[in-house]
């Protein structure tokens, strides 16, 4: 019996050691294949935040065009009466 035993040991050891490095390597191919998925998507994210800072910039530049349009015409004058007629705002 301690014969046979022994053998069904070694057999098993066999076994792992034909097994481990497929675990291994699968479990390597599976940790590659994470690592571009987790790229991708912050590769994503990137263009995302770029692409809403971009526009967040375009409407500060807008209002910025605004408020200098509004501020030409409030002259001293804007809005006072003189005589018969009104200034326009």
């Amino acid at each position: 019996m301690v014969g046979r035993g022994a053998r069904v040991l070694w057999t098993a050891q066999l076994v792992a050691l034909i097994m481990y490095p497929a675990r291994r390597d699968r479990a390597a191919a599976g940790g590659l294949d994470a690592g571009r998925k987790m790229q991708r998507v912050l590769d994503e994210h990137h263009a995302a935040l770029r692409a809403i800072l971009q526009r967040d910039a375009l409407v500060a530049e807008a209002r910025a065009e605004v408020r200098e349009m509004r501020a030409a015409n409030e002259g001293r004058y804007t809005g006072n009466a003189s005589g018969a007629s009104r200034s326009a705002r």
